[in-house]
Protein backbone atom coordinates (compact mmCIF):
# COMPACT_ATOMS: atom_id res chain seq x y z
CA UNK A 1 0.00 0.00 0.00
CA UNK A 2 1.46 3.39 -0.97
CA UNK A 3 2.54 5.81 1.74
CA UNK A 4 0.73 9.15 2.00
CA UNK A 5 1.71 12.52 3.42
CA UNK A 6 -1.05 12.08 5.99
CA UNK A 7 0.55 8.86 7.27
CA UNK A 8 3.95 10.52 7.53
CA UNK A 9 2.56 13.55 9.34
CA UNK A 10 0.58 11.31 11.70
CA UNK A 11 3.74 9.44 12.70
CA UNK A 12 5.68 12.66 13.27
CA UNK A 13 3.08 14.83 14.98
CA UNK A 14 2.99 12.82 18.19
CA UNK A 15 4.53 14.47 21.24
CA UNK A 16 7.18 11.75 21.26
CA UNK A 17 7.22 10.07 17.85
CA UNK A 18 8.01 6.36 17.73
CA UNK A 19 10.72 6.64 15.11
CA UNK A 20 11.26 2.88 14.96
CA UNK A 21 7.63 2.41 14.02
CA UNK A 22 7.68 5.41 11.67
CA UNK A 23 10.72 4.01 9.86
CA UNK A 24 8.58 1.05 8.76
CA UNK A 25 7.02 3.46 6.25
CA UNK A 26 10.24 2.85 4.37
CA UNK A 27 11.69 4.60 1.33
CA UNK A 28 8.21 5.44 -0.01
CA UNK A 29 8.00 8.10 2.71
CA UNK A 30 11.13 9.89 1.47
CA UNK A 31 9.43 12.34 -0.97
CA UNK A 32 7.10 13.45 1.83
CA UNK A 33 9.97 13.78 4.28
CA UNK A 34 11.78 15.94 1.75
CA UNK A 35 8.70 18.15 1.41
CA UNK A 36 8.54 18.52 5.18
CA UNK A 37 12.22 19.44 5.42
CA UNK A 38 11.85 21.99 2.62
CA UNK A 39 8.84 23.52 4.38
CA UNK A 40 11.12 24.71 7.22
CA UNK A 41 8.29 23.84 9.63
CA UNK A 42 9.89 23.99 13.10
CA UNK A 43 8.02 20.88 14.28
CA UNK A 44 8.00 18.61 11.25
CA UNK A 45 11.23 19.52 9.42
CA UNK A 46 13.70 18.36 12.12
CA UNK A 47 11.65 15.25 12.77
CA UNK A 48 11.58 14.47 9.06
CA UNK A 49 15.39 14.73 8.96
CA UNK A 50 15.70 12.28 11.84
CA UNK A 51 13.23 9.81 10.32
CA UNK A 52 15.01 9.94 6.96
CA UNK A 53 18.28 9.04 8.67
CA UNK A 54 16.66 5.96 10.19
CA UNK A 55 15.16 4.86 6.89
CA UNK A 56 18.56 5.31 5.26
CA UNK A 57 19.61 4.85 1.67
CA UNK A 58 20.78 7.23 -1.02
CA UNK A 59 17.69 9.43 -0.79
CA UNK A 60 18.21 9.86 2.95
CA UNK A 61 21.82 10.89 2.38
CA UNK A 62 20.72 13.48 -0.18
CA UNK A 63 18.03 14.74 2.20
CA UNK A 64 20.53 15.16 5.04
CA UNK A 65 23.01 16.89 2.74
CA UNK A 66 20.30 19.37 1.81
CA UNK A 67 19.25 19.72 5.44
CA UNK A 68 22.77 20.54 6.61
CA UNK A 69 22.71 23.46 4.14
CA UNK A 70 19.32 24.77 5.33
CA UNK A 71 19.00 28.42 6.34
CA UNK A 72 17.13 27.16 9.44
CA UNK A 73 19.49 26.36 12.30
CA UNK A 74 17.36 23.64 13.95
CA UNK A 75 17.27 21.72 10.66
CA UNK A 76 21.07 21.91 10.36
CA UNK A 77 21.44 20.82 14.00
CA UNK A 78 19.19 17.82 13.37
CA UNK A 79 21.12 16.88 10.21
CA UNK A 80 24.36 16.92 12.21
CA UNK A 81 22.79 14.84 14.99
CA UNK A 82 21.04 12.40 12.64
CA UNK A 83 24.20 11.71 10.63
CA UNK A 84 25.15 9.23 13.38
CA UNK A 85 22.40 6.93 12.05
CA UNK A 86 24.09 6.60 8.66
CA UNK A 87 27.06 4.44 7.70
CA UNK A 88 30.38 6.30 8.13
CA UNK A 89 30.96 6.76 4.40
CA UNK A 90 27.50 8.34 3.99
CA UNK A 91 27.80 10.53 7.09
CA UNK A 92 31.23 11.93 6.25
CA UNK A 93 30.20 14.67 3.79
CA UNK A 94 27.30 15.73 6.01
CA UNK A 95 29.53 15.97 9.08
CA UNK A 96 32.28 17.85 7.24
CA UNK A 97 29.72 20.45 6.19
CA UNK A 98 28.33 20.61 9.74
CA UNK A 99 31.80 21.11 11.21
CA UNK A 100 32.15 24.20 8.99
CA UNK A 101 28.82 25.67 10.13
CA UNK A 102 28.80 29.18 11.60
CA UNK A 103 26.52 28.01 14.41
CA UNK A 104 28.35 26.39 17.33
CA UNK A 105 25.34 24.19 18.08
CA UNK A 106 25.60 22.57 14.66
CA UNK A 107 29.33 22.01 15.15
CA UNK A 108 28.68 20.59 18.62
CA UNK A 109 26.14 18.04 17.38
CA UNK A 110 28.47 17.08 14.55
CA UNK A 111 31.17 16.32 17.13
CA UNK A 112 28.70 14.21 19.12
CA UNK A 113 27.81 12.24 15.98
CA UNK A 114 31.47 11.71 15.19
CA UNK A 115 32.02 10.42 18.73
CA UNK A 116 29.56 7.61 18.00
CA UNK A 117 31.39 6.53 14.83
CA UNK A 118 33.32 3.28 14.92
CA UNK A 119 36.22 4.91 13.08
CA UNK A 120 36.94 8.54 12.26
CA UNK A 121 37.56 9.26 8.57
CA UNK A 122 40.84 11.08 7.86
CA UNK A 123 39.16 14.21 6.43
CA UNK A 124 37.06 14.57 9.59
CA UNK A 125 40.11 13.96 11.76
CA UNK A 126 41.94 16.80 10.01
CA UNK A 127 38.98 19.15 10.37
CA UNK A 128 38.71 18.35 14.08
CA UNK A 129 42.42 19.08 14.52
CA UNK A 130 41.81 22.53 13.09
CA UNK A 131 38.76 23.09 15.31
CA UNK A 132 40.72 22.01 18.39
CA UNK A 133 43.02 25.00 18.02
CA UNK A 134 41.09 27.62 16.09
CA UNK A 135 37.35 27.38 16.75
CA UNK A 136 36.02 30.64 18.23
CA UNK A 137 34.16 28.71 20.96
CA UNK A 138 36.20 27.26 23.79
CA UNK A 139 33.79 24.36 24.35
CA UNK A 140 34.17 23.33 20.70
CA UNK A 141 37.97 23.51 20.96
CA UNK A 142 37.86 21.38 24.13
CA UNK A 143 35.37 18.87 22.69
CA UNK A 144 37.47 18.58 19.55
CA UNK A 145 40.63 17.98 21.56
CA UNK A 146 38.91 15.37 23.70
CA UNK A 147 37.53 13.64 20.61
CA UNK A 148 40.98 13.49 19.04
CA UNK A 149 42.36 11.87 22.20
CA UNK A 150 39.69 9.18 22.25
CA UNK A 151 39.27 8.52 18.52
CA UNK A 152 42.73 9.00 17.03
CA UNK A 153 45.16 6.10 17.20
CA UNK A 154 48.48 7.03 18.84
CA UNK A 155 51.23 8.01 16.42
Amino acid sequence: MPVTMEQVREKLERIEPDYTEAATLGPDAMPFLEQLVNSDDPLFAPRAVHLASLIGGDNAVRLLLNAVRSPVTIIRVQAAAAARNLPNQDAESILLKALDDADSGVRNFALKSIKSMAAMPVAIQEKIRILSTSDPEQFIRESSSDLLKTKTPPR
